[in-house]
């Protein structure tokens, strides 16, 4: 009885000390680089060609949601709006050397089809909420945000 006890009081010690000098990490903030920023500043810069209203079924649909993506796993950077029409609806961004190219998938490539419906998907998921009516500095920390969140998640390792 005596050593059930007195390894009851070891292994509550044991737990003591162990859980009282655990160290816990804050996270720390996502710091982005003069390229993240090349990024967020090209969306920014044409948000007029993709900041807009789409009118379907006799209503005015804005833009709900917003998400950077990666479009194949090859360091594509895309970017990804949609509207809350039936779903998804919603159109993805090429961005390369500062520009924003269109995303047509090829209807004929079943590969490139679904990786574009999957990011559209994920956008309506996981994407960062869009405030149509919000101020243009709103609008550009709203961009950076959905940004931080893609480098923070994104399945792609980089490093």
């Amino acid at each position: 009885m005596k050593k059930l006890i007195f390894f009851l009081y070891a292994f509550l010690l044991c737990f003591i000390f162990c859980s009282c000098t655990a160290v816990t990490e804050s996270p720390t903030p996502t710091e982005l680089t003069a390229e993240d920023y090349e990024y967020i500043d090209a969306v920014y810069n044409v948000m007029d060609q993709w900041d807009s209203t789409h009118y379907d079924s006799g209503e005015n649909h804005h833009i709900d949601k917003i998400s950077f993506q990666d479009f194949d796993g090859t360091h594509k950077i895309c970017f990804y709006i949609n509207y809350p029409i039936a779903g998804y609806c919603g159109a993805g961004y090429l961005i390369e050397d500062g520009t924003l190219t269109g995303i047509s998938p090829d209807i004929y490539d079943n590969d490139s089809t679904t990786r574009h419906q999957g990011c559209m998907m994920q956008t309506v998921i996981n994407g960062t909420d869009w405030d149509y009516t919000a101020t243009d500095e709103e609008k550009y920390e709203t961009i950076k945000n959905a940004y931080i969140y893609f480098l923070e998640n994104n399945i792609y390792n980089y490093e």
